[in-house]
C-alpha cells in the first residue's frame, strides 16, 4: 500500500491543489454575481457555461494532449486557467463571465484528463479500486475544504482571484517533477445514447437527473443561502457540509445497494432526496443548525444518484462494454449538468430562494416515480448477479478505465 501511495502521490497532489482553487472559485463566482445584483437566471446561465466547457473539454482536450504531451498539456491548461481567473478580476459583466467560465470548464477538463491518465498507468487490475477510492476522496476532501476560504477572505478585493491563481500555479509542480513513463491515450468507444437508453433506461435517466441536481446545487446554493439571510461564513459551511455529506454516505449507501435490490435502493435514494428537498424549502423559517443538518443529509443522498446509475447499468450490460457505457453515461450526466442551473434559476425566479429545492424535489420526484414504474414493468435482477458498487468520478471518460469492474470478462447471465 505504501508503494502504491508513493506512485500516485504526485498526480493526486496536483489534483488536490487545483481542486482547492477550483472548488473555492466555483462557489465564489456565484456569490460574486449575486452580491452584484445579477438576476438568478444569468447566474444559472454563467454556471451552465462552465459545465458546458467541462463537457466539451472532457471529450476534446485529448487532441491537444496527444499533440504536445502530458506535462506540457497540464502546464498549458493550468496557465490558461490562471490567465482566465485574472481576466475575471479585471472586468465585471455576466456575459463576459459566461465566456470565461466556458473556457474555465474546458481547462479543468483538460487537467482531469492528464491526472486520470497518469493514475491509469500506475494502476493494475488489483489496485484500480484503491486508486479510484483515493481519487474520489481527494476530490471530495479538496472541494469541501476549499469552501472554508469563502468565509475567511475579503470577497470584494483582488485576494480571491490571487488565491486561485496561487493554487493553479502550484498545481503544476508535483506533476512536473514526476519520474515515470508517459501515459498513452486510447480511443474511447461510446455506446449511443439511444442504445443505452433501450438497455437500461432507469440507469441512464438516473445519470441525467444526477447531473441536473448536482450542477444546480453547486451553482445556486450560495445564492439560495444568501437570499434566506445566511452570512458568507454560513454559506461556506453550507456548501462544505453538502459536499462532505456526499463523501460520507457515498460508500455506506453503495454497500447497501450491494446487499439489497439495487433498484429499490436507487428508488429510495431519489425519494429521500425529494423529501429532504421539501424540508429545505422551509429553510427561511428553520434554525441554522437544522438547515446544516438537512444539507449534509441532502448531499449524502443526492451525490449517490450518479454512481448508483452507473452501477445499476453495469448490472445490465456485458462487463467488456462498461468503459464505453460509462463514457456515454458521463455525457448523460454532463447534459443534465448543462441544463440544470438554467432550469433551477428559472424556478428560483418563479418561487424565490426556495425555488432551488423546489426544483431538486421535482427532479428527484420524477426519478422516484420512474423507478416505481420500472419496478412494475421489469423483474428485479437477482442480488448475486449484481455488480459491485463503485463510487464513480464525474470527470472524464478516462476515469471509467479505472473502474475495476471493466476488467471482468464474464457476461451477465441475463
Amino acid at each position: 500500500m505504501r508503494k502504491l501511495v508513493r506512485s500516485i502521490f504526485a498526480p493526486v497532489a496536483s489534483l488536490v491543489i487545483i481542486m482547492l482553487g477550483s472548488g473555492f472559485y466555483n462557489t465564489f463566482i456565484s456569490v460574486r454575481l449575486h452580491l452584484a445584483g445579477t438576476p438568478n437566471f444569468l447566474i444559472g446561465l454563467v454556471s451552465s457555461g462552465y459545465f458546458c466547457g467541462l463537457l466539451i473539454g472532457s471529450v476534446r482536450a485529448e487532441k491537444l494532449i496527444l499533440r504536445i504531451g502530458f506535462i506540457r498539456a497540464f502546464s498549458t491548461f493550468a496557465s490558461i486557467f490562471t490567465a482566465l481567473v485574472m481576466a475575471n478580476g479585471l472586468f465585471f459583466n455576466p456575459y463576459y463571465y459566461l465566456v470565461l467560465r466556458f473556457a474555465h470548464g474546458f481547462c479543468i477538463a483538460g487537467l482531469f484528463v492528464v491526472i486520470e491518465s497518469w493514475l491509469l498507468i500506475f494502476s493494475t487490475r488489483e489496485t484500480r479500486g484503491k486508486i479510484l477510492s483515493v481519487y474520489m476522496s481527494a476530490i471530495y476532501t479538496a472541494q469541501a475544504f476549499a469552501q472554508i476560504f469563502l468565509g475567511t477572505i475579503d470577497l470584494n478585493s483582488i485576494f480571491p482571484f490571487a488565491l486561485v491563481v496561487i493554487f493553479a500555479s502550484l498545481s503544476v509542480v508535483p506533476v512536473s517533477m514526476m519520474r515515470a513513463s508517459y501515459p498513452s491515450l486510447t480511443e474511447h468507444a461510446y455506446i449511443s445514447a439511444k442504445k443505452l437508453l433501450a438497455i437500461c433506461p432507469f440507469g441512464f435517466i438516473s445519470c441525467v437527473c444526477g447531473g441536473m441536481v448536482l450542477s444546480a446545487i453547486y451553482s445556486l446554493t450560495p445564492v439560495f443561502a444568501q437570499e434566506i439571510g445566511l452570512g458568507i461564513v454560513e454559506v461556506s459551511w453550507l456548501m462544505g457540509l453538502i459536499i462532505l455529506g456526499g463523501f460520507l454516505l457515498q460508500w455506506p449507501i453503495g454497500h447497501l445497494s450491494d446487499i439489497f435490490d439495487r433498484r429499490k435502493v436507487m428508488t429510495f435514494v431519489s425519494c429521500a432526496t425529494a423529501v429532504i428537498s421539501l424540508l429545505l424549502t422551509l429553510a427561511p423559517i428553520l434554525a441554522h443548525w437544522m438547515i446544516f443538518t438537512l444539507a449534509i443529509t441532502f448531499g449524502g443522498f443526492a451525490f449517490t444518484i450518479y454512481p448508483l446509475g452507473i452501477t445499476y447499468t453495469s448490472d445490465q450490460i456485458d462487463p467488456k462494454h462498461l468503459v464505453a457505457a460509462t463514457g456515454m453515461l458521463l455525457l448523460a450526466y454532463s447534459w443534465g449538468s448543462v441544463v440544470g442551473p438554467i432550469i433551477a434559476s428559472m424556478t428560483m425566479t418563479a418561487f424565490g430562494s426556495i425555488g432551488l429545492f423546489v426544483y431538486t424535489m421535482c427532479v428527484a420526484g420524477v426519478l422516484f416515480g420512474y423507478g416505481v414504474l420500472r419496478s412494475r414493468q421489469k423483474a428485479t435482477l437477482p442480488k448475486e448477479e449484481q455488480a459491485e458498487y463503485v463510487a464513480t468520478p464525474r470527470t472524464t471518460p478516462i476515469a471509467g478505465e479505472l473502474d475495476p469492474r471493466s476488467d471482468e470478462s464474464n457476461p451477465p447471465s441475463n
